[in-house]
């Protein structure tokens, strides 16, 4: 389902903070299918985040800017 999804996004993905949340998809895995995907963070979420109530690890591309890793833990910050 990845190629399908990244051949759709490809003309928009090297301007743009990719946040995966696509279980067992790794940050090399996107990358190799969308080449064109520099700033990548793979967030893997629990299901008490559901409630409020969980946490999430988040992972980042070597290429990501201090703004990008800002912009990843605010998004999960409000879950």
């Amino acid at each position: 389902m990845l190629s399908a999804v990244v051949q759709e996004l490809t003309a928009d993905l090297h301007r743009v903070l990719v946040i995966s949340i696509a279980a067992g998809v790794t940050i090399q895995a996107i990358m190799s299918h969308a080449p064109a995907a520099r700033r990548v963070i793979r967030a893997m979420p629990n299901m008490p985040a559901l409630v409020k109530e969980g946490m999430t690890a988040l992972a980042w591309s070597g290429t990501l800017s201090e703004d990008d890793q800002h912009m990843g833990h605010a998004v999960f910050e409000a879950v």
